[in-house]
């Protein structure tokens, strides 16, 4: 019988895990876990997991790095989840070993449609890095995930099309009455937005657009990223900002 760990999973140990149960919004996983929730095939999230040991400083160290972080990307929980595992728990030895775990804390993305371990990509992150590292380097392999795989229930993270109007904006969108366009010279200026109202879907619509749009025309933008926010209905934006 299968079993996916859950935010509320106390992970079988039989040493001490550094996240809380129920209170981090980290799930807690272990060999009991570990495949049934990340090589789920009906998985319609990635997952970012954490593998360290209870007992290293460093581990230790960016514990609160990695709380906080979960805690900032919680709402995108339907794109991707945070996890983690105590490698130095006799219990998770295996599983530490199938994933080539060498040095600690390590942190691997692991995309939508994984199957088995070796489809873990390791992040450049350590336990040096700051939450928003994390988040950006997550973003990253996120929008790779989607540009290979166009899943049509993740946010459009394509541009907007090169001769786009402002009529485009309701394309494909059924209920939101506002729609939010990022103008962008990095990739991830619109991305992070995009994510963080995603569940809000059906309010706000959010698309990205590069600073060549010709939906710049007469809108008097200098300076990227920035935002344009559109009313069904309505020509004129209702509010822009940097």
């Amino acid at each position: 019988m299968a079993l996916k760990s859950s935010f509320d999973y106390h992970p079988k140990a039989n040493s001490p895990i550094l996240y809380s149960p129920g209170v981090d919004p980290i799930l807690q996983l272990d060999p009991n876990t570990f495949e049934d929730t990340i090589f789920d095939p009906e998985n319609q999230n990635a997952f970012i997991v954490e593998f360290y040991a209870d007992w290293c400083g460093y581990c230790r160290n960016f514990m609160p790095t990695y709380k906080e972080f979960a805690r900032q990307v919680q709402r995108w929980g339907s794109v991707v989840k945070v996890a983690a595992i105590n490698c130095a728990d006799s219990f998770n030895t295996e599983v530490c070993c199938a994933n080539g775990i060498q040095t600690i804390p390590t942190m691997k993305y692991f995309p939508r449609n994984t199957r088995n371990y070796t489809d873990g990509i390791k992040l450049t992150a350590d336990s040096h890095s700051l939450v928003g590292d994390l988040k950006e380097e997550l973003l990253g392999y996120v929008i790779n995930d989607y540009n290979q795989n166009k899943y049509e229930d993740w946010p459009k993270f394509q541009y907007m099309e090169e001769n786009g109007q402002a009529n485009d904006l309701w394309t494909d969108i059924d209920s939101a009455n506002f729609s939010v366009i990022v103008f962008e010279q990095n990739d991830t200026d619109a991305t992070q937005l995009m994510m963080d109202l995603y569940p809000y879907k059906n309010q706000v619509d959010v698309k990205r657009a590069q600073d060549s749009s010709p939906l710049l025309k007469n809108l008097e933008i200098n300076e990227y990223p920035y935002a344009v926010m559109y009313k069904k209905g309505e020509d004129k934006p209702v509010f822009m900002a940097p």
